[in-house]
């Protein structure tokens, strides 16, 4: 099972840095040696250091992807040994080969489960985070059986026994992501407060030994912000700001749930979809009867373990976002939260199929086989699926935007960004491939914390950031002739004293008053080839084609035509995804419309119509689209005429 997985997610694992998560971040993280966002990951950092210590550019990034995959092959190998485990206990006169099926089928689910297999497959947290749970929850169960069979030693547990293995686990999570921390740590509490009989004050102290081991990664935070890494965010270098960053307080979460009660449902109700995504629908089937198998007696502690980890997954994560989940944009920046959820999911699955087999054997014993045949058949089309879809081995927008967003700016500059989809493969190339030096980033959407002021004071002396106008537009009036200025968001900031000049992918900040002359960056040449179910990435490339359609736009209103064309064709020399993209084309779409009234503009009219019937054509002509409708409005004029 573990060869298989890995072989799978080794194949379809991106070359380097994505555009979803925080991939990019913590590939600048294991480089720097660094503190990304709160609360900061330090397990999952110091283990990516290590990497980060001899490799460096694109291969550092691989093999972080890498690692990410064998985090998620290692997961669904311990999921297979918790069910082995449990499918005995539970049913306990159930063949070897229904319960070796059981274990398969449930390792199966949860490496075919469409965002664990997504999260395995680039640098992120979260194939680490379930890995230290299914670790814990399979050692907790192990030291139970252990401790029915024969007992404690005198004196309690000893190093490497399941419950120290257990507490140690729980700690390391705590430095991975708050949504595995905190259920292992009270499940390791419960079976402690079980156990207290036979454990002792002594063994109980050596269980939270342990727990306080894998604890103590949180010291690293503070201990490498003393030396002021390029990153280190929330400068947690005194107690203060350690428990900021450790309790969340500078992010945007858990406010408007105290507001509003009735958001818990609304957010329930939109997560609620987020599992019918993940596996086929006939296999919640066997979640409901991995339920039923756990409701008789002697099965039901083990129940409420499971319940709890889901319970606490779901509610914990709800109750700390602060948006009602009401768009898909909203809804995906929480899917790859619910990893836990579908653990348990995936254990319930195989239990099921084991709490069905174990009865049917007794009839027919040949049974077994042939459903586990069966099943195999059933769920080969969707892992088939999973394979072409999530594949990101031939993923490389995310570097070359960045790329894109730094050739267009002519140097030495300062950069503003006011998001991830900008800030991060900016960051990376400068920090981890040493590119564009003369580009200062700067990410506006931080300058509100003084502590991301101070940073930049120590290491840019030269922005001349005030604590009198510390925004966009006080640092940007500081630069003003010593660098050119930037801002790489596709909306207008209204900055105080200032234009912004669409600029192929940038926007120019010029001063009010100044005349402003036209500058239409080449286009970058993207690969074709993205990852499908990321939104970011398809917003992305949506996104590249309208700023060349704002830049054209700005250069016909202002007087300059033959730029409004060439800004349109650059637009249009941008590749075209593959597969194919709809936002991308009705992006396409109103950029050929604005060619074609450029062209007019010009007296060209006969190349107008041809760019009005391109922009119908890149759409269809049914398209009840805006740039279609403008589209058939721009030819009926012209065929009247």
């Amino acid at each position: 099972m573990f060869l298989a997985v890995l072989a799978a997610y080794v194949a379809t694992a991106a070359p380097g840095i994505v555009a979803e998560g925080d991939c990019a971040e913590y590939v600048i993280a294991a480089r720097v040696g660094g503190i990304p966002h709160e609360p900061g990951a330090p397990t999952y950092v110091l283990l990516a250091s290590l990497l980060g210590r001899i490799l460096d550019g694109e291969q550092l990034a691989r093999a972080l992807n890498l690692m990410s995959a064998l985090f998620g092959a290692l997961t669904a190998g311990f999921v297979v040994l918790l069910v082995t485990r449990l499918a005995r206990r539970i049913f306990p006169h159930a063949s070897s080969t229904c319960v070796r099926g059981a274990a398969a089928l449930a390792g199966c689910l949860l490496a075919s489960a469409t965002e664990f297999w997504n999260q395995s497959l680039s640098a992120e947290v979260y194939s680490l985070s379930t890995l230290l749970l299914a670790l814990c929850v399979e050692r907790l169960f192990a030291a139970e059986e252990r401790e029915g069979r024969a007992g404690l030693e005198p004196g309690g547990p000893r190093a490497g026994d399941p419950s120290m293995v257990a507490a140690l686990a729980a700690g390391l999570a705590f430095g991975v992501h708050y949504d595995v921390g905190v259920p292992c740590a009270l499940l390791v509490a419960a079976s402690v407060w079980r156990s207290r009989a036979t454990l002792g004050s002594r063994g109980a102290l050596r269980v939270g030994a342990a727990f306080l081991v894998g604890l103590a990664t949180l010291l690293w935070l503070p201990l490498r912000s003393l030396a002021d890494p390029a990153l280190d965010f929330g400068d947690p270098e005194t107690p203060a700001r350690l428990g900021r960053v450790l309790t969340l307080a500078d992010m945007p979460t858990g406010k408007a749930i105290l507001r509003e009660p009735s958001l818990l449902l609304r957010q329930a109700a939109a997560v609620a979809g987020l599992a019918a995504v993940q596996w086929p629908p006939w296999v919640f089937t066997l979640f409901g009867l991995g339920a039923m198998g756990l409701a008789g007696r002697g099965a039901r502690r083990i129940g409420l373990a499971l319940g709890a980890i889901v319970l606490l997954d779901y509610a914990g994560i709800l109750a700390n976002a602060n948006f009602a989940l009401d768009s898909k944009e909203e809804l995906y920046e929480l899917r790859f939260l619910f990893l836990p959820a579908y653990l348990v999911f995936a254990v319930l699955g195989g239990l099921g199929f084991a709490f069905v087999a174990s009865r049917a054997e007794r009839s027919v014993r040949v049974l077994v086989p042939l459903a586990l045949l069966l099943l195999g058949l059933a769920l080969a089309p969707w892992g088939l699926l999973q394979l072409r879809r999530l594949d990101k081995s031939d993923d490389h927008l995310m570097r070359e935007y960045g790329l894109a967003l730094l050739a267009a700016a002519e140097g030495p500059a300062v950069l503003f960004t006011y998001g991830d989809n900008a800030w991060m493969p900016v960051a990376y190339l400068q920090m981890v491939e040493g590119a564009r030096p003369d580009v200062t980033l700067v990410a506006a959407g931080l300058l509100h914390h003084p502590w991301y002021r101070a940073q930049l004071r120590a290491r840019f002396p030269e922005l001349g950031v005030s604590e009198d106008a510390p925004g966009v537009a006080g640092i940007a009036r500081a630069n003003l002739g010593r660098a050119s200025l930037y801002h790489a968001d596709p909306r207008i900031q209204g900055l105080n004293g200032f234009q912004e000049i669409p600029s192929g992918l940038l926007m120019r900040l010029v001063p009010e008053g100044e005349r402003a002359a036209p500058s239409v960056p080449p286009a970058f040449e993207l690969s074709p080839r993205y990852a499908v179910l990321d939104m970011r990435e398809r917003s992305i490339r949506a996104d590249m084609v309208q700023a060349y359609a704002r830049t054209a736009q700005w250069c016909r209103a202002n007087g300059f035509a033959r730029d409004a064309e060439g800004a349109c064709e650059q637009g249009l020399a941008l590749s075209i995804p593959d597969p194919r993209l709809d936002d991308f084309h009705l992006a396409r779409a109103g950029l050929l419309v604005e060619l074609g009234d450029v062209r007019a503009s010009l007296g060209r009219v006969g190349e107008a119509r041809g760019d009005w019937q391109r922009a119908l054509d890149e759409v269809g002509e049914a398209d009840p689209s805006p740039p279609a409708e403008v589209a058939r409005q721009r030819l009926a004029a012209f065929a009247s005429k």
